[in-house]
């Protein structure tokens, strides 16, 4: 028996989904950065995209269509993936009310409401807002489904699983995790109603096998794994999200070790502190013999398609945890965590967990508004406004590829770009190479070199040119715009400018 009404939890929710706004506006029209790009420039150029991310289609025939009705723009197309994250609340409240009654699906939806990875992805041009709020639909309909066993009902769950496969390929793991629920859920549903809806959405999604090995084989080998840091990032990133940390210059691998823990000592101590008494709580979850349908759901939907990710990592050596791809698994960690805190009997301790959490909550989100300090999110717009401010002509501007942000925000500034390859070795530089570098120095006056690690990582790991740069021309400056995003700028020695 719950201890409101629906008038009540109808007028809740929607206080709920007003906070959820406020918390998800600031930072919508930031520059675009990230992969964002290939959803700007690339992707959302034609109803059917034709480019690498074919095998992936949905969200960006979505975004087509966002554009052909005037959307554009930071804020204009960001609309679109908030749209997909404030969806996810009255879903999880659906869940939460048919799982156990309205107080549960209120807090549920109150969790999801303050995630911070869910925050951010309702801001990111990608598929990952989306892909989310599917999986939350899909997990409505099988409630459904087990009371009311409706043609349309099972119409409408075949119809959102092809869409989640054919938004990310990672949503099979998602549907993995959900044939388990649909085997826990006889003799309500009859198994050979599942065993025909996935195997009509096998055969559906039958035609995009080709666009996903052609991908594959073009692009599968492209990300490594560290697997001693790969599930510590997974959980800090379910727990806290991306833009939330000081990093430090990670590698290509991004390997995390305890250098970011004491960077970071200010939300990892409270988070450990929460973590810890969750993880004694589940132990008493799982110490009872009747274990509740919302901790079945955590199992098959947060930890079955984490263990498969995590095998598949081990297999290939290949990246199956990358924290954005596992995002529909999110909301059924937050199921986890609110059976373990409701197995600790302790009232006290529970206030614990909800304070420490709000304190952990409250700083992530002041680390998410300061990009210029924290995480991943660059500001090409500030980049491209500080080197038009800068530019006289006599600058050299250089950078190890070209550069779609450029293009995007000042397209002749991308025009004058200079690609350069990197030295092999800055301590003992090839005559040629030398001459190269001298040349750039002695016909330009300053010399800007854009730093952004995506493209260092993978054209210059052990930043070599800027090594041979600072041993020819002396120290640089830097113009810091975020961790991942900085400029450098070298002025010619005086017996460059003199000759």
């Amino acid at each position: 028996m719950t201890s409101i009404d629906d008038k009540q939890a109808r007028n809740i929710l929607w206080m709920i989904m007003l906070a959820a706004l406020a918390l998800r506006l600031p930072g919508l029209s930031y520059s675009f950065y990230g992969d964002e790009w290939f959803s700007v420039i690339r992707d959302s150029q034609a109803l059917i995209t034709d480019t690498e991310d074919r095998f992936r289609p949905l969200f960006f025939s979505l975004l087509y269509l966002w554009r052909q009705i005037g959307f554009s723009g930071e804020l204009g197309l960001r609309l679109l993936p908030l749209l997909f994250g404030l969806l996810q609340i009255p879903l999880a409240y659906g869940i939460g009310s048919q799982l156990r009654n309205r107080d549960y699906g209120l807090l549920f939806a109150s969790l999801l409401a303050v995630s911070p990875i869910l925050i951010e992805f309702s801001q990111e041009l990608r598929m990952y807002s989306m892909v989310a709020c599917l999986a939350l639909l899909q997990v409505w309909l099988l409630l459904y489904l087990q009371r009311v066993s409706s043609w349309s009902g099972w119409l409408s769950f075949v119809l959102v699983a092809v869409a989640g496969v054919y938004t990310h390929i990672f949503y099979w793991l998602f549907l993995m995790g959900l044939s388990l629920s649909l085997l826990r859920a006889r003799p309500a549903i009859a198994l050979w109603k599942s065993f025909a809806a996935m195997a009509i959405v096998v055969l559906l999604y039958l035609p995009n096998v080709i666009n996903l090995f052609e991908f594959t084989e073009r692009r599968g080998a492209d990300y490594a794994v560290h697997l001693p840091s790969a599930l510590p990032k997974l959980f800090a990133a379910f727990t806290v999200g991306f833009n939330y940390f000081l990093l430090p210059e990670l590698g290509a691998v991004r390997a995390v070790g305890w250098e970011i823990v004491r960077r970071n000592a200010l939300i990892a101590l409270p988070l450990l502190i929460v973590g810890g008494l969750l993880y004694w709580g589940f132990l008493q979850a799982h110490k009872r013999v009747n274990r509740s349908a919302c901790l079945w759901f955590g199992h098959e939907l947060f930890t079955i398609p984490v263990l498969i990710a995590v095998s598949a990592s081990f297999v290939t050596g290949k990246y199956f945890l990358q924290p954005k791809y596992l995002i529909f698994a999110v909301p059924f960690l937050l199921l986890i965590f609110i059976e373990s805190a409701r197995a600790l009997r302790s009232l006290p301790v529970r206030w614990i967990i909800a304070g420490t959490g709000t304190l952990v909550f409250l700083i992530a989100f002041v680390h998410y508004t300061q990009p210029d300090k924290f995480g991943r999110k660059e500001n090409w717009r500030e980049a491209v406004r500080f080197l038009t401010e800068h530019s006289t002509g006599g600058e050299a501007i250089l950078s190890l590829r070209s550069l779609p942000q450029v293009d995007y925000y000042a397209p002749e500034l991308e025009r004058r770009l200079l690609i350069v390859e990197p030295p092999r070795n800055p301590a003992v530089l090839d005559p040629r190479e030398h001459e190269r570098l001298r040349t750039i120095l002695h016909h330009h006056s300053v010399i800007y070199y854009i730093y952004w690690d995506t493209g260092q990582n993978v054209y210059d790991p052990r930043n070599h040119l800027i090594t041979a740069f600072d041993r020819i021309s002396g120290e640089h400056g830097v113009y810091s715009l975020n961790p991942r995003l900085q400029i450098y700028i070298w002025k010619p020695p005086p017996s460059a400018e003199s000759n």
